[in-house]
């Protein structure tokens, strides 16, 4: 007997295999971190070392690799004041790149 005539006489009686479903690999969703908005969309500042900001971008170079790009600015003269390049985002990297810009503003 083979399977296709299992199946059809299974079908013919309308009966139906019992099998264990497959399991799905999700994820639970990651709460989300939303900080005030502080700023309320004012960039344009009057007096220098009043407001630093920092965004991080993910450069790909070569075939896929891939690094962070840190940069700090001030918005008085919207000009960086420090940059970092990591090979990955994290709290580190953000505690040196505010370190950074601290020790070139000092100077």
């Amino acid at each position: 007997v083979g399977k296709k005539r299992v199946r059809r006489v299974m079908k013919a009686n309308g009966i139906k295999a019992d099998y264990r479903q497959p399991r799905r690999n999700r994820k639970q969703a990651q709460a989300d971190y939303e900080a005030s908005n502080l700023l309320k969309r004012r960039f344009t500042q009057s007096k220098p070392n009043h407001v630093w900001v920092t965004d991080t971008t993910e450069l790909t170079y070569g075939s896929g690799n891939k690094v962070r790009l840190h940069v700090m600015l001030d918005l008085y003269g919207q000009a960086p004041i420090a940059y970092l390049i990591s090979p990955t985002e994290t709290t580190q990297s953000a505690v040196k790149l505010l370190s950074l810009a601290i020790e070139q503003r000092q100077q």
